[in-house]
């Protein structure tokens, strides 16, 4: 029993550092002083991996180019405003949680930041401030937890078939998860199986998409995890997180 008890807390430790990796956090500083660029990026680098956009262009290209846990917009930039950076990364992002940095509460900007979305801070802003909007946050792989953990009570899901569709659920493919596991991929494949039995879907794709869709409303997420475009019953091959071939829509709001 001590043996088994051990085991599990073994594999799930090696669960949540795999989870880690593939989620880990990205932060945005949109903020064209080069000394405050510096500033704030090693504010959210303590919390993940921070990259400063130096102006309006370069946030507008950065926005594109991948999805974000977080956002932090300086008003003040050259080429467009920073409201016009938040309303350019709203029809991209409709639901990544943004900080806008203003000097002065103008009415007219601060009911446009709301209207956005934003919460606002007025300048100087203390690093206390900075860290408690990153600790506001709600992170992708607590909100999938949470519904994979409502699904392993209604389907009676066991432990393991629970970490296995919570793994597949991120993208990993069979190989992957069967190596997060110490198992084969065979074992995976069996209980890809019976969570397919348990829970009624006529398939593995149809399972994990109807995980996300639900834990998607549920919270409402920016930070897009994908659907496997093939079961790990049958291939293991899934896309990279970040780079959905069938991705989730999301909508809603994070704050």
């Amino acid at each position: 029993m001590a043996d088994d008890k051990q085991a599990t807390t073994t594999t799930s430790a090696r669960v949540s550092q795999a989870l880690a990796a593939r989620f880990r956090r990205r932060y945005l500083v949109v903020e064209d002083d080069a000394a405050v660029g510096r500033s704030l990026k090693s504010v959210f680098d303590r919390w993940g991996d921070a990259t400063v956009a130096r102006g309006g262009r370069d946030a507008h290209a950065a926005i594109r180019a991948q999805a974000w846990t977080a956002i932090l917009i300086d008003l003040r930039q050259p080429h467009d405003t920073g409201l016009d950076v938040l309303a350019d990364l709203r029809t991209f992002r409709p639901a990544v949680p943004v900080l806008v940095l203003a000097r002065e509460a103008r009415p007219a900007t601060v009911n446009r930041a709301c209207e956005l979305g934003a919460t606002l801070a007025i300048k100087p802003v203390p690093r206390s401030l900075l860290e408690a909007f990153i600790r506001s946050l709600r992170w992708p792989d607590e909100r999938l937890a949470q519904a994979v953990d409502r699904w392993r009570v209604v389907c009676r899901l066991s432990e393991a078939e629970r970490d296995v569709l919570f793994l597949a659920a991120t993208g990993a493919t069979r190989s992957e998860i069967a190596a997060t596991r110490k198992s084969s991929p065979l074992t995976v494949k069996k209980h890809c199986e019976r969570i397919l039995k348990k829970t009624g879907e006529r398939s593995w794709h149809e399972a994990v998409g109807k995980l996300l869709r639900e834990a998607a409303e549920a919270h409402g997420w920016d930070t897009p995890i994908p659907v496997a475009a093939h079961s790990p019953v049958d291939r293991g091959c899934a896309p990279v997180p970040g780079e959905p071939r069938e991705p989730v829509s999301f909508a809603g709001g994070s704050r």
